[in-house]
């Protein structure tokens, strides 16, 4: 995605665990947010490892 400079927006994905179930949120940046349910806690730490922007 690009914002206004043509730079992308750097996103970074948010870990959460809503009643048990493992939630990883991603905001995009042009006000939508993308969810992705994990069946474990490891499951959700790696798509967060694959989903966060390189440093």
């Amino acid at each position: 995605m690009l914002n206004l400079n043509q730079q992308p927006l750097v996103v970074r994905p948010e870990l959460l665990n809503l009643e048990g179930r493992w939630v990883v949120r991603v905001d995009r940046g042009n006000g939508k947010v993308q969810e992705y349910r994990c069946a474990s806690e490891e499951q959700a730490r790696q798509l967060v490892a694959v989903l966060a922007p390189p440093n």
